[in-house]
């Protein structure tokens, strides 16, 4: 699965024919980001919208039916799940004259958005430990790594000094 993002379009690829199938295309063209599978089957699209400005996330079946906007408002950029269905997400918006991105947690249920880091400058993507202790950020425009690493039993509460930078990307973006 790729997603062809400024087309707004979703591939699957078989490996072994190497055949590539537009799943999915978005008329309205709101930039899909990246596509993650649930473990119910869904799929699930975050997109930055047509101007980063307005984006969504998106669910669909695997054949490309059934399509609903699940959130919109942020620019979403990334998301991974964790093992109790919930999810986190990437705000990618900011640089580092505007500290206006973050990091969200959404509970299993959905409805329930509660910050994890916010005032980030363009965080891309979200990457979470198989232990589901740490989460890892990358900071676009902010060039950084971070590791967040979380209080047992927690989705979205930090351990004292649990934020930290490991690692500073050089060079130009």
């Amino acid at each position: 699965w790729y997603v062809e993002s400024l087309a707004s379009r979703i591939h699957k690829v078989d490996v072994e024919t190497k055949k590539d199938v537009v799943v999915y295309e978005d008329p309205l063209k709101r930039s899909m980001s990246s596509s993650k599978h649930h473990k119910d089957g869904r799929v699930f699209i975050p997109s930055v919208g047509p101007d980063f400005d307005h984006g969504y996330i998106f669910t669909m079946n695997p054949d490309g039916t059934d399509y609903q906007v699940l959130m919109e408002g942020h620019t979403y950029d990334d998301l991974v799940f964790d093992s109790k269905g919930g999810f986190y997400y990437t705000h990618f918006t900011g640089d580092l004259s505007n500290l206006a991105g973050g990091v969200y947690y959404v509970a299993p249920d959905y409805k329930t958005v509660t910050p994890l880091l916010e005032n980030l400058p363009g965080p891309n993507g979200v990457a979470l430990s198989t232990d589901e202790r740490f989460v890892w950020i990358t900071e676009t425009t902010g060039g950084r790594l971070l590791r967040v690493e979380l209080k047992e039993g927690s989705p979205t509460e930090i351990v004292p000094f649990g934020a930290m930078a490991p690692f500073r990307f050089t060079g130009c973006p």
